[in-house]
């Protein structure tokens, strides 16, 4: 069973990454397994067992220009606090210098 669902979610993270599924159009009423898949990537925890764990990330990265960032946040599932992509600056300590007045 765990392959089984490494593979799908492999599956529909590569679809959401590469050609944009449940960004630029989202299933029919009929297709029941891609309601289900749009469900899923809602999730907190998507992606649980794929390796790819930046996926939500990359679709935003590639998205959010055209379809904006917090709408594709609301459609994975991710807080404001994940829009925050810029890198964390780290400031080091300065050294003492030899001579302290």
């Amino acid at each position: 069973v765990p392959l089984v669902v490494f593979k799908r979610e492999k599956e529909v993270a590569r679809k959401l990454e590469f050609d944009g599924l449940y960004i630029t159009e989202q299933p029919s009423e009929d297709d029941i397994k891609g309601q289900w898949d749009r469900l899923v990537i809602n999730t907190p925890s998507f992606p649980n067992n794929y390796w790819d764990k930046f996926v939500k990330r990359k679709v935003i990265n590639k998205y959010g220009d055209l379809y904006g960032a917090e709408r594709i946040a609301e459609l994975l599932g991710l807080d404001k606090n994940a829009l925050d992509f810029s890198p964390v600056e780290e400031s080091e300590p300065e050294e003492a210098s030899l001579v302290s007045w």
